[in-house]
C-alpha cells in the first residue's frame, strides 16, 4: 500500500509518527505532508520515504495552525498521481489541515481514515470556557460533518465511543485502536545518579515527573500544590516539570512558594532517560486523550499516578501498574503518590505491571498490523462501490 498521512501541527504527531513509522517498517510506501520543514534529525526519526511541506500559518499564542489550502491542493495534486497513492490517514479532525485531503480524496475516490484522540468540546476541554465554547460548536457543526465525510474514524479508548456517537457516528463507521509506544526506545534501565544530578537533585530526594505543554488543562496548578504538601508532610522530593508554554511565567511565580522543589526543565531531548530516572509519573491533567508521556512511562516501568479522565484509565490500572484520581483532587494525588515513596517494593512492582500491560496492549507492531487490516478493508470497500 502507499499511504498519504496529514500531520496537523508544526510539531509531529506523536501518534501520527509512531504508526507512519511502523507502516514503513511493514514495506509500505509511506509519504507525510507536515506545514513546517523538519530538520534532519526529525526526517530520519519518522523513516519514511517521503516528507513534503505545505505554507501553513501558525498562530504562536494557541500553537494552531492554519493551512494554506491552494498550498496543500498543489501537493495533493502532485504527489497522488507520482506516488500512486491508495489511502489518505488524517489526524485530529478539530485541525482545518484535514478539510482538502478530505475533500480530494472524497472527489479522486481514495479512501480517507481519521484518527482522533479525543472531541474538543464533547469529552476533552482545553481549561478556558471560551475556548472550550468554540470547540464545542465546531465538534457539533463542521467537525461532526469532517467526521462523517471520512470513510472510517478511529478512537483511542472506548470512553470515546458515547461522545463519538453524540456526533452521529455509528459502529460501522468507527474502530477502537489505540496509540502505540515504542518499547525498545522507552525501556527500564539507565543510570538515573547522571539524570538526577543535572536537575540538582540529590541522592536522597525522589524525583517526580511530570511531561506536558504548560497549559491550565494540565493541571501543572494541582502538581505544584501536590508538590508543596508532601514537602510539608516531611518527605524529600523533587518535582521535575518537561515542556514549555504560555502560562511557564505563571506556574514559575507559584512554585516559588514551594521553595525550589519544583524545577521547569523546558523542553528535553532526553524523556527517556528521564522517565527511566524518575520515581514516580504525575499526570494531574484536568482532560485527556490518550497521552503519550503516560504510555512511555510505563514502558519505562514507572509506577504511574494520574487523572481518572479520557483514555488514562486504560494505561493506569488503579491498584495494579499506578493509581487513578479525580482531577484538581490535591489530597487524593499527594496521599497516593505518598503510598509509592513509602513502599519501594510496590512501586517497582506497579512499574514492572504497567511496563507489562503496555508491552502486551500498546505495541506499536502488533497495532501497525490492526491498521494494515483496516486500510485494506477500506480500500477494497472503496474500489466494490465504484
Amino acid at each position: 500500500m502507499n499511504i498519504f498521512f496529514v500531520n496537523p501541527s508544526r510539531l509531529v504527531q506523536s501518534g501520527l509518527e509512531g504508526l507512519a513509522r511502523s507502516m514503513s517498517l511493514k514495506g509500505h510506501g509511506v509519504t507525510v505532508m507536515t506545514p513546517r520543514r523538519l530538520k534532519q534529525r526529525e526526517a530520519d526519526a519518522l523513516g519514511v520515504d517521503r516528507v513534503i511541506v505545505y505554507r501553513s500559518i501558525f498562530l504562536p499564542k494557541i500553537r494552531y495552525t492554519l493551512p494554506f489550502f491552494p498550498s496543500q491542493l498543489r501537493v495533493l495534486r502532485k504527489v497522488v498521481v507520482q506516488s500512486q497513492i491508495d489511502l489518505f490517514i488524517l489526524y485530529k479532525y478539530f485541525y482545518p489541515t484535514a478539510w482538502i485531503p478530505l475533500l480530494y480524496g472524497r472527489i479522486r475516490g481514495i479512501p480517507v481514515i481519521m484518527i482522533t484522540d479525543s472531541f474538543p468540546g464533547i469529552s476533552w476541554r482545553y481549561g478556558s470556557k471560551f475556548v472550550d465554547l468554540v470547540a464545542r460548536i465546531y465538534s457539533k457543526s463542521l467537525g461532526r460533518l469532517v467526521l462523517r465525510l471520512c470513510d472510517k474514524v478511529i478512537i483511542f479508548s472506548p470512553a470515546l465511543l458515547e461522545p463519538a456517537r453524540r456526533l452521529g457516528l455509528d459502529g460501522s463507521k468507527l474502530s477502537i485502536i489505540p496509540k502505540g509506544v515504542d518499547l525498545d526506545r522507552f525501556q527500564p534501565g539507565c543510570d538515573p545518579q547522571g539524570v538526577r544530578a543535572s536537575l540538582g537533585i540529590s541522592p536522597d530526594e525522589a524525583m517526580l515527573l511530570n511531561v506536558g505543554r504548560l497549559v491550565p488543562v494540565k493541571g501543572v496548578e494541582t502538581l505544584i500544590e501536590v508538590t508543596r504538601r508532601l514537602s510539608r508532610d516531611g518527605f524529600k522530593v523533587r518535582t521535575v516539570i518537561v515542556g514549555d508554554g504560555p502560562y511557564r511565567d505563571e506556574y514559575e511565580r507559584m512554585a516559588a512558594k514551594v521553595r525550589g522543589n519544583v524545577v521547569f526543565a523546558g523542553f528535553r531531548s532526553d524523556i527517556p532517560q528521564l522517565l527511566a530516572a524518575c520515581d514516580v509519573f504525575v499526570l494531574p491533567s484536568i482532560s485527556e486523550g490518550l497521552p503519550s508521556a503516560l504510555l512511555e512511562a510505563a514502558a519505562c516501568g514507572k509506577p504511574l499516578v494520574a487523572s481518572n479522565t479520557g483514555a488514562i484509565p486504560d494505561v493506569v490500572i488503579h491498584g495494579e501498574t499506578g493509581f487513578l484520581a479525580e482531577p484538581g483532587d490535591v489530597e487524593s494525588f499527594a496521599r497516593h503518590i505518598k503510598l509509592l515513596l513509602d513502599d519501594a517494593e510496590k512501586a517497582a512492582r506497579f512499574g514492572a505491571r504497567a511496563r507489562e500491560h503496555v508491552r502486551r496492549d500498546f505495541d506499536w507492531d502488533a497495532i501497525a498490523s490492526r491498521y494494515e487490516d483496516l486500510c485494506v478493508q477500506a480500500i477494497q470497500t472503496k474500489k466494490a462501490s465504484r
